[in-house]
């Protein structure tokens, strides 16, 4: 559905409010549809999250890595095809955003005097494995993440994890 049809008949903009988008013959008018209106909503909040996103989360979820770790999440992107490594790191950034945003903690460091896990190898006892694909897939259902994503990094480290698994897609 064009957008200015939208405007015009869901939201009943007369046609000289409509001429703010320019004349019926525009490019705007005759080829903006209400998918790149959404899309480019969707892109605006993404620079202006991504710029503050670590900012906007908790600091207990954000300790350092050590260098068996780090390798542990190079070994990953090794084993991994590029695509899957991207979806990814769509999926863990997106699950960023909508569990961890605003300093939430919708995960404790111990429960029962056992630190979580990032990743605990089912979808039972790890935070990323019910993360979403964009095909509606989660991770947990996926054997490329299940066979080669580490199951030893602890919930503190979630920002860090996604940091260097974003620095090694981005390297590729």
């Amino acid at each position: 559905m064009l957008f200015s049809d939208y405007a015009r008949d869901a939201l009943q903009l007369s046609e000289e409010e409509l001429n703010s988008f320019g004349g019926r013959s525009s490019a705007f008018r005759t080829t903006v549809t209400l998918k790149y209106v959404v899309d480019l909503h969707d892109h605006l909040k993404d620079l202006i999250l991504g710029q503050d996103l670590f900012s906007k989360i908790s600091p207990i979820y954000q300790e350092a890595l050590d260098e068996d770790q780090k390798e542990q999440l190079v070994m990953t992107a090794t084993l991994i095809t590029p695509e899957n490594l991207t979806a990814l790191v769509n999926a863990y950034y997106e699950m960023l955003k909508a569990q961890f945003m605003e300093f939430a903690e919708p995960v404790a460091l111990v429960t029962l005097g056992e630190a979580n896990m990032i990743s605990g190898g089912d979808m039972m006892t790890g935070t990323l494995e019910n993360a979403t694909l964009d095909d509606g897939t989660n991770l947990y259902e996926c054997e490329w993440f299940c066979e080669n994503f580490p199951d030893d990094i602890e919930i503190c480290h979630l920002i860090p994890v996604y940091k260097e698994l974003k620095r090694l897609l981005d390297s590729k």
